[in-house]
């Protein structure tokens, strides 16, 4: 046997497995050693359609594609079940490489395969679900301060327009939200701390202040196809009492009430 047959028989081993990633529909394109197409063909971007795939991979095999949203899922799946190199590029570095004025997925698919093979394919390292979770956690949160930072601008941008004044620091703290509600922050820490049991009249005026009814606020509409209301139970009556007296004995009332509750529960624990 020749040398130059040798060489082609041991290249021949060696296979790169180019893919363009797409959400439906997928590009695969197959090369030997000496760049020559070995396949060519499009198929459904489905975890069975890419375990058929690496089925086929060897432990002289090379997988390629570019980095996107599924990219590294698609990539353990090819470490799971095939011993081939897992290859995912950088497509900003890629494209600065190789650009193609025609650019197609067939196109795409074997410029990845021929810098894969020559070894000019820029890489990106691979997380495992531990760091690829953390990351997700990272960027969801940074995403989220992006928003809240957005719609503070909108509010500072309405209120200067309108020429309303207020204090910037203090606009969306604690405080701010207790002022409005007209309640201290000692209140809101007692419920908070100790009783699920809020008073009446912080109920009525954080439903005020929201801007909505307290059936609404407590997710409890009343039943509109009762067409007169029942008789209110004792229970009820004396609570409607309550609200009458004045805000610091309705308040001592309102705690006496949640310790009972309390001791209640805890005797039945």
């Amino acid at each position: 046997m020749s040398k130059n047959n040798r060489v082609q028989q041991k290249g021949a081993l060696r296979r790169f497995f180019a893919i363009d990633l797409a959400k439906r529909e997928s590009q695969l394109c197959v090369t030997d050693a000496n760049g020559d197409i070995l396949e060519e063909r499009r198929f459904p971007t489905t975890p069975a359609k890419l375990e058929e795939i690496a089925a086929q991979l060897t432990k002289h095999d090379t997988v390629c594609f570019e980095m996107t949203t599924n990219s590294f899922a698609i990539a353990r799946l090819f470490n799971e079940f095939s011993p081939a190199k897992v290859l995912v590029s950088n497509p900003m570095k890629t494209k600065l490489i190789a650009s193609a004025r025609v650019k197609t997925d067939k196109i795409d698919a074997r410029v990845l395969a021929e810098l894969a093979r020559v070894g000019f394919l820029p890489d990106v390292w691979l997380p495992d679900e531990a760091c690829e979770s953390l990351r997700r956690l990272v960027s969801r949160r940074t995403n989220l301060v992006r928003r809240r930072t957005a719609v503070k601008n909108d509010v500072h941008s309405i209120l200067h327009r309108n020429l309303v004044e207020y204090e910037r620091p203090s606009l969306f703290s604690s405080e701010s939200s207790f002022k409005s509600l007209d309640i201290s922050r000692s209140l809101v820490d007692y419920y908070e701390t100790r009783s699920p049991n809020p008073a009446l009249d912080f109920i009525e005026r954080s439903a005020s202040a929201l801007e909505v009814s307290v059936a609404e606020l407590l997710g409890s509409e009343p039943n509109a196809s009762r067409s007169k209301p029942g008789p209110q139970s004792q229970l009820q009556s004396k609570f409607e009492q309550v609200k009458l007296l004045p805000r610091e004995k309705e308040k001592f009332i309102i705690q006496f009430l949640d310790t009972v509750l309390d001791n209640q529960q805890k005797q039945k624990a």
